[in-house]
């Protein structure tokens, strides 16, 4: 048995760094008022509109990494305590959809599997690499998926054959 495709679900407090430096910046922007004043008038606009919108915005990006570091630690401990479906059998049914971006679908014992190159996180298989042949009709696999209600997100394929 060979693995073709496995997630990684990345859950170090790395993706946080960005912050120090950011706050570094606005506290130097608010304790030496030459650079801020040098930024207020290139922008034409108030100094205390400049650092509110910097904070503002320093926020929207802690929140939109927060948001995303909880989906993959969500998905992580859900991996970690086996509360994931795995199937084994050979693909049938297989369809790929040529649009604006590559999608495929294809079924497994009863199972449905779709996917888009474009819509699909990069943490679930998208079979972006659909040179290499590898997802045909009548191969056959070990796929290790979570379902969340009709969208099942496949982390692990293993080919059989």
């Amino acid at each position: 048995m060979h693995t073709y495709f496995e997630s990684h679900f990345d859950t170090s407090a790395d993706v946080f760094v960005w912050l120090f430096p950011y706050i570094l910046v606005l506290v130097l922007l608010y304790k030496v008022p030459f650079f801020l004043n040098i930024f207020s008038e290139l922008l034409r606009i108030s100094n205390r509109r400049l650092l509110g919108s910097c904070c503002l915005f320093g926020l929207l990006l802690f929140w939109v990494q927060l948001t995303a570091y909880r989906e993959v630690a969500g998905y992580r401990d859900i991996v970690e305590e086996g509360s994931f479906t795995v199937l084994e059998g050979c693909i049938e049914n297989l369809r790929v959809i040529d649009a604006k971006s590559r999608g495929e679908s294809f079924s497994l014992k009863n199972v449905t599997f779709s996917y888009s190159d474009a819509a699909t996180s990069p943490l679930f298989f998208a079979n972006r690499q659909f040179e290499d042949g590898v997802v045909r009709e009548g191969r056959c696999v070990k796929v290790s998926y979570i379902g969340e209600g009709r969208n099942n997100k496949i982390f692990k394929i293993q080919l059989l054959d």
